[in-house]
């Protein structure tokens, strides 16, 4: 408050958002990020104040996440996981949450964009939450992959030989699951 005034004039330039003003307080609900300058200048009936006063206001963008990638691994215990991808809006550095099958996984501080998940279990992968560290912005995330074990299962098939010594048997090999070549 302004000792003596009463009308307050405020202004946003550029107009990010709409200002709200309830005399000598404003709130501002922001459409769009960006740089803008807030100004108000105090007035009553009988004096018009020259001063203005301004403060510069910068607006982030809500921060999303989202979530890509092939869902495939080989045999639990195998090496090599599911390489996933988070993609990331707004400004770094960033922080992240995930489930795998519901369950909530630590969470990853990056500034990397994209970002390389690696997962070696299987269950539905979901992105949970995702903040912008730099001005604490909560953000939303999109996406889910459900990671699935590849089994690949051998059958053969025996042809005894005609007679012992002879070279005519054979092992016949089928192969399912997976992706060929094997």
């Amino acid at each position: 408050p302004v000792f003596a005034a009463t009308i307050y004039n405020w202004d946003l330039d550029p107009g990010l958002g709409t200002i709200n003003d309830n005399d000598n307080e404003a709130s501002i609900t922001f459409n769009s990020p960006g740089t803008a300058e807030l100004c108000v200048d105090t007035e009553n009936e009988c004096f018009d104040n020259p001063t203005t006063s301004c403060m510069t206001i910068e607006v982030l963008p809500n921060p999303t996440a989202t979530l890509s990638g092939d869902g495939t691994i080989c045999a639990e215990g195998a090496m090599d996981p599911a390489e996933l991808t988070v993609t990331f809006t707004g400004d770094a550095p960033w922080e992240f949450e995930y489930s795998i099958g519901g369950v909530p996984q630590p969470p990853i501080t990056t500034s990397d964009n994209p970002y390389t998940l690696s997962i070696n279990t299987i269950g539905n992968v979901n992105l949970t939450s995702v903040t912008s560290l730099d001005a604490d912005c909560p953000g939303t995330v999109s996406g889910g992959v459900q990671i699935t074990e590849t089994v690949i299962t051998p059958s053969l098939t025996a042809t005894d030989p005609l007679c012992n010594g002879s070279a005519d048997g054979s092992i016949t090999t089928t192969i399912s699951g997976g992706t060929a070549p094997y």
